[in-house]
């Protein structure tokens, strides 16, 4: 049986009304422990902090941040989650050494380029393709 993957992530959300931003986390969190993939350990939600000018538009906006310890079934579960729920960041703890085949690997890295077409189709960045001439 393959090894888990011990993670440690921290996600933050911001907001420009209070209730908006608690809602958000915790849904966004309960998103991820429903994943077949995660083994949800534990989560800690911070206080919701008041912050000033979070934004040229925004006078005042509130953020919160929660911090979750998960078990993840593999790495390429693991890319996956990170593309799809976007955590501010992101710590393996264990195990100290993974063996992949060729086939996760490439799950992963396909993963990867899925994410960088989407955003290109959106218009949201790119790839530059140089050449000779």
């Amino acid at each position: 049986m393959a090894k888990k993957i011990d993670t440690w992530m921290i996600f933050e959300v911001l907001a420009s009304r209070k209730g908006v931003a608690e809602k958000s986390l915790k849904e966004h969190v309960e998103k991820i422990e429903n994943e077949k993939s995660v083994e949800s350990l534990e989560k800690e939600f911070d206080e919701i902090k008041e912050v000033e000018d979070p934004h040229p538009s925004i006078n005042k906006g509130f953020s919160q941040i929660c911090e979750i310890r998960c078990k993840v079934d593999s790495f390429s579960e693991l890319v996956k989650i990170v593309l799809n729920y976007g955590p501010t960041m992101i710590e393996i703890e264990g195990p100290e050494k993974l063996e992949m085949n060729i086939g996760e690997m490439q799950d992963s890295l396909n993963l990867v380029a899925e994410m960088m077409h989407k955003f290109l189709k959106a218009g949201a960045g790119g790839m530059m393709i140089s050449g000779k001439e």
